[in-house]
């Protein structure tokens, strides 16, 4: 039986702000021309794993591993196209992806910053995930048995968009979360022609033994960082699938 809520009630902060953050969504979807260039920087770039092929997935990151990105990113030295790049060439990328924080999510930024302040140590990772018109995430499973994961919708387009997990087929509502494990086979896909952007929130599971579950996460964190500073110390998609399991629980799509 998972531990972990259907939805978690610190969330409610985050869904009494779903306004401001969906209004400079569905802005920044107006105009996202504009920062292509920008948007090269949020790509899915491990390639190591097995949803890295993946094209027309965007992660837009504000805290990840329990940091802020960018601080991450300098703890580690890293852009996405170098895992050891010059100074010179992280501050460009930091200047580049600054624009997103401060020119098109300035009040989500700061949203997500206070929420994060608040319940530090409740939540690891807080992102907001674009679906491109046609894009597919094949099932696979992840190796999180510490923290689950929660979306909530933001712009969810009409139409054959939405995720499977472990078979059972789940839809984003607008400014409403739900949480599910990521461990579990999953898929996602969006066969309409707009965008689909959810807030995606990781958070660790209850336990009586909440420090260890912590500590447990960083090793496998600090694990994977040495295996390849690319995966971010995330497990996505890391798990190969039997034949028999793939046929099981993919998409009609796959």
């Amino acid at each position: 039986m998972a531990n972990y809520p259907e939805r978690e009630s610190f969330l409610e902060e985050l869904e009494n702000n779903a306004e401001g953050i969906i209004n400079e969504v569905v802005a920044f979807e107006s105009r996202h021309e504009e920062y292509a260039n920008t948007m090269e920087l949020t790509k899915y770039y491990n390639k190591k794993n097995t949803i890295g092929s993946v094209v027309g997935w965007n992660q837009i990151r504000f805290f990840c591993q329990e940091m802020p990105f960018l601080k991450f990113m300098e703890k580690h030295n890293l852009t996405p196209s170098s895992d050891n790049p010059t100074q010179e060439e992280f501050q460009q990328f930091k200047a580049e992806y600054k624009k997103l924080y401060d020119e098109v999510f300035p009040k989500t930024a700061q949203i997500i910053k206070d929420f994060y302040e608040a319940y530090k140590g409740k939540v690891t990772n807080i992102s907001i995930y674009k679906l491109k018109p046609d894009t597919v995430i094949p099932v696979h499973t992840n190796y999180d048995p510490h923290m689950y994961r929660c979306h909530m919708g933001l712009v969810v387009p009409e139409g054959d968009v939405g995720m499977m997990v472990e078979g059972e087929r789940r839809s984003w509502e607008v400014g409403k979360f739900f949480a599910f494990d990521s461990m579990r086979p999953h898929t996602v896909w969006n066969k309409t022609p707009h965008s689909r952007y959810v807030l995606s929130v990781d958070c660790y599971r209850t336990t009586d033994r909440y420090e260890d579950v912590v500590a447990v996460h960083q090793a496998l964190v600090d694990l994977r960082m040495k295996e390849s500073k690319f995966s971010l110390g995330l497990s996505g998609g890391r798990s190969q699938l039997s034949t028999e399991a793939k046929k099981k629980y993919a998409s009609q799509y796959e």
